[in-house]
């Protein structure tokens, strides 16, 4: 499962290499959990958070020097929107028992991997008793061009096949090895 936390909010689920649309290709579109015009987990929201206090952030690369340096309204709305997405990660993992969530966006890494311990926190304290395992939340490997990356493999998932892809990126046969050996590809 991929949450993009990005200038919006959205989300995106792969099953078996396969991007799962739903009704009208709209399955993923969770942005609507959190209403426009109250404070919301994007990238956009905590330059607005950020510039309220006075920060000098006009683009998302200027979220990088305030974020390194621990500014404690970078830490503030890290708690927020931890606590904002806790309902959703809480869900998703009951739901479709994920093996990853993955955090694409803006973010820079260390605020998405901030965000990320503290969603594995919630799910490890959840009070179910259930002994489903917990998914690994983490930022996407690639930072802030995941979502480029995730965007050029669109028109490639159209035209070719997962085996031929899984082959590709991978450099031998798609049934080679086992299934976490082949790539995966996240909907952004």
């Amino acid at each position: 499962v991929g949450i993009n936390i990005g200038y919006g909010f959205g989300s995106g689920v792969v099953q078996d290499g396969t991007l799962f649309g739903g009704v009208g290709e709209l399955a993923g579109a969770v942005g609507a959990l959190f209403p426009k015009g109250l404070p919301r987990p994007t990238t956009r929201d905590l330059m607005i958070t950020l510039q309220s206090c006075g920060r000098a952030v006009e683009v998302v690369e200027d979220l990088d020097q305030f974020c390194a340096e621990q500014d404690p309204v970078v830490a503030a709305w890290v708690e927020r929107v931890s606590g904002q997405l806790s309902p959703l990660i809480s869900t998703v993992w009951l739901l479709l028992g994920p093996e990853e969530i993955v955090l694409t966006g803006h973010l820079p890494r260390h605020v998405s991997q901030a965000i990320a311990e503290r969603l594995v926190h919630v799910l490890r304290t959840w009070p179910t008793g259930t002994s489903m395992p917990i998914p690994r939340i983490l930022p996407a490997r690639l930072g802030r061009l995941s979502i480029a990356a995730g965007a050029a493999w669109l028109p490639i998932l159209r035209e070719g096949s997962t085996n031929e892809l899984d082959e590709a990126a991978s450099g031998r046969p798609a049934d080679a090895g086992p299934p976490h050996a082949r790539a995966s590809v996240t909907k952004v």
